[in-house]
């Protein structure tokens, strides 16, 4: 959205850096952004809610490198941990509610030591956040940087807004999987919305990879997943602050 305004009124190939935070930065994204704004650098940072400020950054050294990993902005930032993959930190500034070792659900690993810039600490590179840009569905880990990857080779007719719901199956065994698209106008004045279900259900099956060997299609097959059911919507049926792509309504154990 922001981009199309951005191209009405001036010329985006001035923009020299975006500084993006809130959402994930997947390379879909980046690279779509690079699409856009061909002079900018795109510098990824990281922020808590509940601190209420970025506390992890890029060096230049990072940005040119076109990575999503982190120095850690000490301070404010007394102490940032990993405990099984997940991000605990340790914030004081806050006099009248410091956060101790606060567990923020996000996960990130340490890459290294060491940066060449010269900046001392551990270089922490984002993993996901949990339930948001990575859900466990049947014992395979679904990450929002495999759904981008497929759905942007059919974003003329799904746009960007999309979400995916998994469920189990009443009927049959199963996972059920509805794919809610908010509804792309132009192409549904173009071709038949049973035309674009069905275009956009074959490319899921034969084009999502599930895991290294897998294809969705090769785990319907086995019976452990349901064909897609496709839905245009005027809004999606799950609403939350920031945007959600994945949305489980899957006991936990499952």
């Amino acid at each position: 959205m922001f981009g199309e305004f951005l191209r009405k009124y001036y010329d985006p190939k001035k923009i020299k850096l975006l500084a993006l935070g809130s959402e994930t930065l997947t390379s879909t994204h980046r690279n779509r952004l690079k699409t856009i704004y061909p002079n900018a650098q795109i510098a990824d940072l990281y922020g808590s809610a509940e601190i209420g400020q970025y506390i992890f950054y890029p060096c230049p050294k990072i940005v040119a490198e076109e990575k999503s990993w982190f120095h850690v902005l000490q301070p404010p930032l007394i102490k940032a941990e990993i405990i099984e993959g997940e991000l605990v930190i340790t914030y004081a500034n806050n006099k009248a509610m410091p956060l101790i070792r606060y567990r923020t659900s996000d996960y990130f690993e340490i890459v290294s030591n060491n940066c060449g810039c010269g900046i001392k600490g551990p270089i922490f590179a984002w993993s996901g956040r949990k339930g948001v840009d990575k859900v466990k569905v049947a014992g395979v880990e679904i990450k929002i940087e495999d759904v981008e990857r497929v759905f942007n080779k059919i974003s003329h007719l799904t746009g960007d807004k999309y979400q995916l719901h998994f469920y189990e199956s009443r009927d049959e065994s199963g996972i059920k999987i509805v794919v809610e698209i908010i509804e792309p106008a132009t192409v549904l004045k173009i071709l038949p919305p049973e035309n674009v279900k069905e275009t956009i259900i074959n490319h899921l099956m034969n084009n999502w990879h599930l895991s290294s060997t897998a294809k969705l299609k090769d785990v319907t097959d086995r019976g452990l997943f349901l064909t897609p059911e496709v839905k245009f919507v005027k809004e999606f049926s799950f609403k939350s602050a920031k945007t959600k792509h994945l949305v489980s309504h899957l006991s936990e154990n499952n």
